[in-house]
């Protein structure tokens, strides 16, 4: 959460704004392709990955729990 320690206040549109969202989505890009690159590396085909990184985005039971909260 550092990414967005630095976020103005009272200026959700400055740079320093924009700067810290593009950081944020950045790393998680870069943590994403690292995850499924060393998955697919196991030998695990498209349909696999997209399983194993929705699982890992949100673990069984996590969206029940979610749904059924609204």
């Amino acid at each position: 959460m550092e990414y967005f320690s630095a976020l103005p206040k009272r200026n959700e549109l400055s740079l320093t704004a924009h700067k810290a969202i593009a950081c944020f989505i950045a790393a998680a890009h870069q943590m994403m392709l690292e995850t499924l690159q060393r998955y697919s590396e196991e030998g695990h085909d498209g349909p696999q990955l997209l399983k194993h990184w929705h699982e890992r985005m949100e673990p069984t039971g996590a969206r029940d729990d979610r749904i059924l909260q609204k």
